[in-house]
């Protein structure tokens, strides 16, 4: 639909004066000339300087704004057979079409990207977007606008430290291909981390909570590193003699012996079984019964919920402490790296005057410095330090900075992990990207289990159940399903990804690489055998049979096992048009295809 607004004006923006100049920007040729565009400056004696251009390479349209005070992109693209409004994350609605009028959404260095896809049918976008501002802070909309059908995207920024880019996608005919070019165009690439990062984990967290224990921990993880687990996180608990939660005790970062009484001795043992050991960091708190606490560190705020402060990261005597407590911590024990949780504690922007001590007037700018002090001092202690961020503080400004990227918490929710996983998947290079640790009830079925497991199975997998708890058949899931993401793995993580149903949470995800597919179906559809490949591997994550569709007769061998590895059928089947297989559960259906020289195995 061609919009009806005249090329002077923009629709209204809640809490936009009308007074506030509206500039029209004159777009390259290639552009659509349904597409418009703005530049709202704070004030009429304001001075923005606008540069457009229309990439040759992938097709964008790349807006840069420059200048001394506020501004505002703005742009409005026709929302032809639109669906859907995806944002990446977790815990993003992605199946609903915002309104214009809808609250506007801050986004910082720790809490996500601006970035986003209006969807069409058939999961074809229509427009995908993106900007980022010099320091990492901007005000984002996106939504419908009622009197045109027309989407309304803003972008705002301060641009005295720095101009704002836009960039958006226009022709792009595949979700993938222009999330990447975005996310690219972004910055949120990384050089590739080492191979390390990709080991299975086993996490405390859900498993024993605060109530850790070295006995038990270490019976753990025996049998996890049989199962080829290779990263142990000691999560929240390590640091107090209790098990009452909060954060009180955050803060001196000790190991408390009553917890765990050598751990040094620790980490060397679990070294001696291939495993790394990570340990978990609350990383602004300062609780209310820690002696650093007591001392009168500078600090943003209270948590009084939390039992803790949050520690001024722009302090130098605050971060002085806290380098030094890591380093003990790093250096004590032999650790491979850190855990760094409640970054997003630092998304405030001066929520109170700088300390005498301030080394910036930034909270955001000081703790990504902080950050980066950490890293330098432990490097001599742990040669390229891992350090794990989770959503939602994970940014152009923060991937750089993390070997590992994790979902955000998502206990019982196998959904929330697969999007979680796929969005980080889509949006950045290089970084390793984990589940929220995986958990099931005691009474799970391994159906079940199966499930939680293949809603992870495109990540590295976290895992979070107490194994000497689990029945047989929840332990032969886990390790047939272990053993087949170790066998696939290059291809899970490293293949390219291709998705369906996006607005309905992904209901197939797709990996390809080196002649090798594997297609998870999380709901019952039916899917298409891929051309080339000379193994194919269709994962039944939801209750029905499994579907299949050749568009020309390929003959192959197939063999489907339950979710607990048991070979339930096999044999050779010729795949033409629509083909039903009886798959359990949480099962697998592989195909081997002929080929001019004799069937593979």
């Amino acid at each position: 639909m061609t919009s009806s607004l005249p090329t002077a004006g923009i629709p209204w923006i809640p809490g936009m004066p009308r007074l506030r100049p509206i500039r029209p920007l004159s777009l390259p040729d290639g552009v659509p000339r349904t597409v418009h565009a703005y530049v709202v400056p704070e004030d009429a004696v304001a001075v923005v300087h606008t540069e457009c251009r229309l990439d040759e390479e992938d097709s964008t349209l790349r807006v840069r704004l420059r200048g001394s005070g506020r501004a505002m992109a703005v742009f409005l693209v026709p929302a032809a057979d639109a669906v859907a409004l995806w944002r990446p994350g977790s815990s993003q609605d992605q199946s609903s079409l915002p309104p214009s009028w809808a609250d506007d959404t801050l986004v910082t260095p720790f809490t996500g990207t601006a970035l986003g896809s209006l969807l069409g049918r058939n999961d074809r976008p229509v427009v995908t977007f993106g900007a980022r501002a010099a320091n990492g802070r901007l005000r984002m909309r996106a939504g419908i606008v009622e009197e045109t059908s027309d989407l309304l995207l803003t972008f705002e920024a301060d641009l005295a430290e720095g101009p704002m880019d836009a960039v958006l996608d226009l022709a792009s005919d595949r979700f993938e291909t222009a999330v990447a070019a975005i996310s690219r165009a972004l910055g949120m690439t990384r050089p590739a981390v080492d191979a390390s990062a990709y080991a299975p984990v086993l996490c405390t967290w859900y498993s024993f909570h605060q109530a850790l224990d070295t006995e038990r921990l270490m019976e753990e993880a025996r049998t996890a590193a049989g199962m080829g687990f290779g990263t142990l996180i000691v999560d929240d608990g390590w640091q107090t003699a209790d098990c009452d939660r909060g954060y009180g005790s955050c803060g001196d970062w000790e190991v408390h012996p009553a917890k765990i009484a050598d751990p040094a001795g620790l980490v060397r043992t679990l070294a001696g079984l291939g495993m790394r050991t990570l340990w978990w960091i609350g990383t602004p708190f300062l609780g209310h019964r820690s002696r650093a606490y007591a001392d009168g560190l500078p600090t943003l705020y209270e948590e009084p919920d939390m039992e803790a402060a949050v520690l001024d990261p722009r302090s130098r005597r605050a971060r002085d402490h806290l380098v030094s407590r890591l380093v003990d911590l790093v250096r004590g024990t032999g650790a491979a790296g850190l855990k760094i949780d409640f970054l997003e504690r630092y998304a405030t922007d001066t929520p109170a005057a700088p300390p005498d001590d301030a080394v910036d007037v930034s909270v955001p700018t000081a703790a990504l410095s902080l950050l980066d002090e950490i890293h330098d001092a432990l490097a001599p202690y742990a040669p390229s330090p891992m350090f794990e961020f989770r959503e939602p503080y994970v940014s152009a400004d923060t991937v750089g900075r993390a070997a590992m990227l994790r979902v955000a918490d998502c206990p019982l929710s196998p959904v929330n992990n697969r999007v979680g996983i796929v969005d980080l998947r889509l949006t950045t290079r290089g970084a390793a990207v984990h589940s929220d640790p995986i958990m099931w009830g005691e009474a799970d079925t391994p159906e079940r289990v199966a499930q939680h497991l293949h809603s992870s199975l495109f990540g590295v997998p976290q895992i979070s159940v107490p194994l000497h708890r689990q029945s047989p058949g929840q332990l032969r899931t886990l390790r047939a399903w272990l053993g087949l993401w170790n066998e696939y793995r290059d291809v899970l993580l490293h293949g390219s990804l291709r998705v369906t149903g996006i607005a309905g949470d992904y209901t197939t995800v797709e990996a390809a690489r080196d002649g090798v597919t594997v297609t998870a179906q999380y709901a019952p559809a039916f899917s298409e055998a891929p051309a080339d490949a000379e193994h194919w591997l269709v994962v039944n994550a939801h209750d029905s049979e499994v579907a299949v569709r050749s568009a020309r007769p390929r003959t192959a061998r197939f063999r489907m096992t339950d979710s607990t590895g048991d070979v339930t059928g096999e044999g050779t089947v010729t795949l033409d048009g629509l083909s039903v297989f009886d798959v359990p559960a949480g099962g697998v259906l592989r195909f081997s295809f002929a080929s001019r020289h004799g069937t593979r195995s």
